[in-house]
């Protein structure tokens, strides 16, 4: 459902400022196709890169496109740092007091998936974002370094 949501609410809010596709395309740096498809397309998905700049161009909560509150505010504009996130994502798993194979085994995910995203092997996933909001009631904003207020605000 995450990813309906996203697209749903990243519509409404470019149609609420009065936004073209080809506008936010632009700022992306994709064509107007593949910015509709994030809007409509079941298969195409956003990259975690790409939500953080709308989220910017905005000045509105990741946690908001997500659909885990509908507060639009308290957000600080940072671009995408992939060495931050992860090391954000270990904090996590270090203050649960969880190892690796815990932590995994928590978000139903491998092992070698969160070691990948511990060493930056790879942007974190849309899918990681939710499960770590959902699990540990942690703030995506946090995650990607928009925000110091940890805890979810709904």
């Amino acid at each position: 459902m995450t990813n309906n949501t996203i697209k749903l609410r990243i519509k409404d809010i470019r149609t609420y400022y009065g936004n073209t596709q080809q506008e936010i395309a632009n700022i992306l740096g994709v064509s107007r196709s593949t910015y509709t498809g994030y809007e409509t397309d079941e298969k195409v998905s956003i990259s975690i890169r790409n939500l953080v700049k709308i989220s910017n161009f905005y000045n509105i909560s990741l946690n908001y496109l997500f659909g885990l509150t509908d507060r639009l505010e308290d957000t600080i504009i940072n671009e995408y740092n992939s060495k931050f996130v992860a090391e954000r994502i270990r904090t996590i798993r270090l203050k649960e007091r969880m190892n690796i194979t815990q932590f995994a085994k928590r978000l139903n995910m491998g092992i070698s998936t969160i070691r990948n995203y511990e060493i930056q092997r790879c942007d974190i996933s849309i899918a990681l974002c939710y499960k770590l909001a959902h699990c540990f009631n942690i703030s995506i904003d946090y995650i990607l370094g928009k925000s110091e207020t940890k805890f979810l605000k709904k």
